[in-house]
């Protein structure tokens, strides 16, 4: 864990000294709204304040932007810092001296350890890189691609001698155990030992969103029979599609205009950045995982795709358009001439141009339509029934009802189809998997989930409320369920305020910006009011899990041999549905 670096003893000391309002008050005018403070935000250009610190629980939320979490979290967003060192600069602040870690505590702290030696390596090959007389075929290579010496130090990138423990040796020099270069991917086991895995290529660091270097990708020089590009493996730092290249330098641009450009390659995306283009990001890889589109959505609404104009760029674009419709995002596409890429038309037409082709994206299912109409006659039945499977994927995929039933009319209008038979042809086409998003009663029940947790985390009596009148099946599964489940585990071993700590691990961050989104917003009222309110939540979370149950019983009423049974249970769950509002109605 990262307290390994500091001490947990520490890491607590400096935040205690540190008042979260205080600290934000400094980058932020800072307004009193009741218990908490408010003021415009640091990540977004707005003009409503939608930025709120609560000094009593010692976090902060960004409504605009979805940040939130303590005085830490908030410094290494706004300043771009590591965990260490936003405690030392938190330390300094309050003129705490700052110990010194123990390089053996660095080398065995798990996972930060493997972050430190990541970082060493990362920095000996962009030395080589700048340094070295061998490494003169990347530096030509880099001319030919027109990547200048500023952007080989923006992104720290590097150089693999060709040898096979060129990196080993240095790494014995430096006293780094083989061990952990293997856990990292830098070496391969072989018949005779290890050996290196990047041998006489350019490496590309791969950054997690805080700037980490968890990874590589490296490109091959000269000619040879090996692959072009060997990325990292999966490692204990490193999972591909849980990262965005470019996302660490650019998520203060997507947070200013809510708008992500996404391309294929690093190098477009390092091109572009570099030409003013600061909100661009690339999956590692073509295919975009459904955790990417999240990530994606935390800090935009809108994305553009920037894809090649070939077939495997166009099928690219369809594809990750459906991920992203998925969660939420409104999705445009740019359509780049023929033969080129971000990197190819940045360089030949500047960072400008491609800005104002960014502003130009159509709507993807404009982007669709006009993409079909170059190979499909859609005057003719046949072309409109392949256009309309081609569509089906991307509408399905949309989240919103509303919208949906928008785009359905636009299309069934160019097309000159009724809505009902367009819609009919989508049901028929459409992936199984790919069916619309939850519905809207899931949704409620979310918000209402959230609100429960709220009231746990805000105060003992409430937890031990909730604790003793709520059944786990009235919430479907969640990450919301997942720790109410786990607090409520939690206080019977250790006692509430344990129970309430989030400890580090891979859903620490997450639980932190939801824990400072609830207790700024959500924030139950305390005090003699604060029972009925708590009971209204708790009833009105039962009575929906009641009517889904109905539902599901009537659904399957039809085909039941046992019809008699299902119709005597529905009447005894609408019974007590009217019993509890009733109650509720009492209560109010």
């Amino acid at each position: 864990p990262l307290s390994a670096l500091f001490g947990q003893d520490f890491i607590e000391q400096v935040r205690t000294a540190n008042d979260i309002a205080e600290v934000i008050g400094g980058y932020v005018q800072l307004k009193r709204a009741g218990a908490s403070f408010k003021g415009l935000s640091p990540f977004t250009k707005e003009k409503t304040p939608s930025f709120y610190v609560n000094p009593d629980k010692q976090v902060f939320y960004c409504f605009s932007s979805g940040q939130g979490g303590d005085v830490f979290r908030f410094l290494m967003l706004y300043e771009g810092l590591r965990f260490p060192e936003a405690v030392e600069r938190l330390a300094e602040r309050a003129k705490i001296p700052v110990p010194q870690p123990d390089p053996r505590a660095v080398r065995s702290a798990g996972t930060a350890g493997l972050l430190e030696i990541q970082e060493k390596v990362r920095e000996h090959f962009h030395s080589l890189l700048m340094r070295s007389p061998a490494a003169q075929i990347a530096r030509d290579y880099l001319k030919k691609r027109g990547l200048t010496a500023a952007t080989a130090k923006a992104f720290r990138l590097g150089y693999s001698p060709d040898q096979w423990d060129a990196l080993l040796k240095w790494a014995e020099q430096e006293t780094i155990p083989a061990k952990m270069l293997e856990r990292l991917g830098l070496i391969v086991p072989g018949q005779r030992g290890f050996y290196d895995r990047f041998r006489n290529r350019l490496t590309i660091p791969i950054n997690d969103e805080r700037g980490r270097t968890v990874g590589f990708s490296a490109r091959l020089l000269g000619s040879g029979k090996e692959a072009k590009y060997v990325n990292s493996p999966e490692t204990e730092v490193f999972s591909k599609g849980k990262l965005l290249f470019g996302l660490d330098r650019a998520k203060r641009a997507l947070m200013e205009v809510r708008q992500a450009v996404l391309c294929e390659g690093q190098i477009d995306c390092m091109t572009a950045q570099m030409n003013g283009v600061e909100n661009i990001v690339a999956p590692q890889g073509t295919a975009l995982t459904e955790y990417q589109a999240r990530l994606l959505k935390r800090y935009a609404d809108e994305v553009i795709l920037c894809y090649d104009s070939d077939t495997a760029g166009r099928s690219a674009t369809r594809r990750n358009a459906s991920a992203l419709l998925r969660e939420g995002l409104i999705v445009r596409a740019i359509s780049l001439p023929q033969g080129q890429d971000p990197d190819s038309f940045v360089r030949e037409k500047g960072g400008d141009a491609f800005k104002a082709l960014i502003a130009s994206a159509s709507d993807i299912f404009d982007w669709e339509f006009e993409d079909a109409a170059r190979s499909i006659d859609l005057a003719q039945p046949a072309g409109k029934l392949k256009a309309a499977k081609i569509f089906a994927e991307l509408w399905t995929a949309i989240a919103d009802p509303v919208l949906q039933e928008g785009v359905l009319s636009r299309l069934a209008e160019r097309l000159a189809i009724p809505a009902h038979r367009l819609r009919d042809q989508f049901a028929a086409s459409a992936p199984v998997e790919h069916a619309p998003r939850r519905a809207a009663t899931a949704e409620a029940t979310d918000e209402l989930a959230e609100t429960l947790l709220a009231y746990a985390l805000s105060g003992e009596s409430h937890a031990f409320f909730i604790y003793s009148h709520f059944e786990p099946e009235w919430l479907e599964e969640s990450s919301v369920k997942a720790w109410l489940t786990e607090l409520f585990k939690n206080m019977e071993a250790e006692g509430w305020e344990s129970a309430c700590a989030i400890p580090e691990g891979p859903e620490s961050e997450a639980r932190q910006r939801l824990k400072a989104r609830l207790l700024t917003r959500l924030v139950p009222k305390q005090g003699k009011d604060s029972r009925g309110d708590l009971q209204q939540c708790l009833g009105r979370l039962q009575e929906r899990f009641l009517k889904t149950r109905i539902e599901t019983l009537r659904k399957g009423f039809g085909e039941s041999t046992q019809q008699a049974e299902i119709q005597r249970e529905i009447q005894e769950l609408r019974l007590k549905i009217d019993l509890l509002r009733k109650e509720l109605t009492s209560q109010a």
